[in-house]
C-alpha cells in the first residue's frame, strides 16, 4: 500500500542539542509499505495499525540513500 510520509533528517554526528526542529528540512515522499493490519471495531468503524515505524524508517533510508548514521524523524504517515 502507498503511504505519504513527511519526515526530517538529522545528519550523522548531530545531537539533539545541536539543532532546532524548525531548522531541519521537511521532506514529503510516497512510499510502498506493508498493508495495515486490522485491530478491531470501534463502534461501526474498523481500526487498523499502519506499518511499524522501523519499517517506515528503513523505507525512507532506502528511498533517499541515507548514510548509516543519518536519522530520519517521521512526522506524519497517511495513506496516499
Amino acid at each position: 500500500m502507498q503511504y505519504r510520509v513527511v519526515y526530517q533528517i538529522v545528519p550523522a554526528g548531530v545531537g539533539p542539542d545541536d539543532y532546532e526542529p524548525h531548522e531541519l528540512e521537511r521532506v514529503e515522499t510516497v512510499l510502498e509499505l506493508s498493508d495495515p493490519e486490522p485491530v478491531g471495531m470501534l463502534g461501526e468503524q474498523m481500526l487498523e495499525y499502519g506499518p511499524p515505524i522501523p519499517e517506515v524508517k528503513r523505507a525512507v533510508r532506502a528511498a533517499v540513500g541515507l548514510e548509516e548514521d543519518d536519522e530520519p524523524i517521521i512526522l506524519t504517515l497517511e495513506s496516499a
